[in-house]
């Protein structure tokens, strides 16, 4: 029977200790494989380690960087994976803010797998985090949910939250989304489609209800069939292009959730003897700095990503420091940057 402990208070390997009846050097050896503990005494002290929810420290801190503080950017494997420069914006953001605040900057990267097998509460201790700056979680993701209930200090790119205890930076993805539509249904566009990237995500949800609303305001039906889902992928964007076209040839435009989504469909509607913007108009989303040079350029949603990550970053600083931070969903500026890839 273990001592119960204030929930407030954090668990060091001390408590652990006492509750175990060993010394802290016993500790610390079993969490770090020694061989000279005995099976009974390590797993009694995991056991205890288990009730008092006590998650050893994974790195190293030098007396140096006692004080100063570590803040992390996590993002999931659907982020990594994309080919395009948003991953590259995130990190450079936060790392500016780290650098000008003499702040320590980690990168980790989190999969599917990786959260069932650790909470975020977890996950943060272990690695000695004082707060993490998260982007790209599905709402499926195990800590898309804990993200309701932890009080660790973080904030989130472009994604929804009801704790009140963690920040969120976003652009509004519906009104530009319903901006884009508007756009397109004013050049005179009727069949339009809507090419979402991955139904789970925040932003993914959002920019399909900009979608619906356009239409609405505009007078004119939603069909369901005109939404294809692609999982920000190019090359899946290109076959349901291609797979789309070949049952709807009547479709006058594609309104692609990413740029890169909107490559892959260039490039389909190009190998079907087709032209844009003449035949089918396009318009992208990111404004990735590619778009700029295609033949023609790429219409697209313009959203200062490194901008964002600074901001996080800064607002995450701010619940370090216990600071009174009276709006902690920020949002950021979008613009429709037009060039000639819709008629």
């Amino acid at each position: 029977m273990t001592k119960k402990t204030n929930a407030n208070k954090k668990i060091t390997i001390k408590d652990v200790a006492k509750s175990a009846g060993v010394s802290i050097g016993t500790v610390s050896h079993v969490f770090n494989n020694y061989p000279d503990i005995s099976l009974k005494t390590r797993a009694r002290v995991k056991e205890i380690a288990d009730q008092l929810h006590y998650f050893p420290s994974i790195v190293a801190r030098s007396l140096t960087y006692k004080n100063q503080k570590t803040i992390a950017l996590i993002l999931n494997d659907m982020n990594i994976d994309r080919k395009v420069s948003i991953s590259t914006d995130v990190i450079s953001g936060v790392f500016r803010f780290c650098k000008e605040t003499n702040a320590q900057f980690v990168f980790y990267a989190t999969t599917l797998q990786g959260q069932r097998e650790k909470s975020y509460d977890q996950f943060c201790e272990e690695r000695n985090i004082t707060g993490a700056v998260v982007q790209g979680l599905r709402t499926t993701d195990p800590y898309y949910h804990q993200m309701e209930k932890t009080d660790f200090p973080t904030v989130l790119i472009d994604m929804d939250n009801k704790n009140k205890q963690v920040g969120a930076i976003s652009i509004d993805n519906q009104e530009a989304a319903r901006q884009v539509t508007d756009f397109l249904i004013t050049r005179g566009h009727r069949k339009i489609v809507f090419v979402n990237g991955n139904s789970n995500t925040y932003v993914s949800q959002r920019r399909l209800a900009g979608f619906k609303l356009a239409l609405r305001q505009n007078s004119l039906p939603f069909d369901a069939n005109f939404v294809i889902t692609a999982d920000f992928n190019e090359e899946i964007a290109y076959q349901k292009t291609k797979e789309f076209l070949a049952v709807h040839p009547d479709a006058s435009a594609f309104f692609a959730s990413s740029d890169l989504m909107a490559l892959g469909i260039l490039k389909a509607i190009r190998d079907l003897g087709k032209n844009v913007p003449e035949d089918i108009s396009v318009f992208g989303f990111d404004n990735i700095a590619l778009g700029e040079y295609l033949t023609p350029s790429l219409c697209s949603v313009e959203q200062d990503m490194g901008s964002i990550a600074y901001q996080a970053a800064a607002l995450l600083n701010k619940l370090i420091s216990r600071q009174e931070v009276k709006n902690k969903f920020l949002i950021s500026n979008f613009e429709l940057i037009i060039r000639d890839s819709v008629n």
